[in-house]
């Protein structure tokens, strides 16, 4: 993977399709999400979720990776820099909740879900086969409330997820094209 929005895009796409297999509508957003807004996804009873994702930071890890290649067609040479990084994310959920309703579930429940997914063997085999991301760790942090726009009080739980990857960079090098051998006294 090379950026963040490759990253993003990943995510996204195989976290609204693994919770669409477990019949659980969620609308995943790139963002920092601190209050409620109206929620995209609608059930059968009004309700629905989402999952903000925003990245925390990035690690290098280890030292840059070098390796010159020739391309005969071009006579330039391709410098390609490796660098393995560890990205971490936070994701948060909001489910809107009716509290009459004892059946649905919560946003923590959502939240747990999306862990099991991302800490499951089939996605990460998923993301190494197909895109050399592993998933390092998925670590639960503390759940904080905020008051949402009817003026109730929504939790709004938050995980903490790191990724390992690779970034490649590659830029042409200009081949020597002559040569000229001198001597000199010292």
């Amino acid at each position: 993977m090379a950026t963040d929005n490759e990253l993003f895009a990943m995510l996204v796409g195989w976290i609204e399709a693994e919770m669409a297999l477990k019949s659980i509508p969620l609308s995943v957003e790139k963002n920092y999400q601190a209050t409620i807004q109206p929620i995209d996804v609608d059930t059968a009873n009004g309700q629905g979720a989402q999952l903000f994702l925003h990245k925390l930071r990035d690690h290098r890890y280890g030292s840059k990776k070098i390796d010159d290649i020739y391309d005969s067609g071009t006579g330039l040479y391709n410098e390609g820099t490796i660098q393995q990084y560890e990205t971490a994310f936070q994701g948060s959920t909001l489910v809107r909740q009716n509290p009459a309703d004892i059946t649905s579930l919560t946003a923590s429940d959502v939240l747990n879900e999306v862990a099991e997914i991302l800490q499951s063997p089939q996605t990460q085999d998923h993301f190494w086969k197909n895109y050399e991301v592993g998933i390092e760790r998925v670590i639960d942090l503390p759940s904080t409330y905020i008051v949402d726009d009817s003026d109730q009080f929504e939790e709004s739980p938050n995980m903490e997820f790191t990724l390992t990857h690779k970034r490649v960079t590659i830029r042409q090098v200009p081949a020597l094209d002559t040569f000229e051998a001198h001597t000199y006294p010292v």
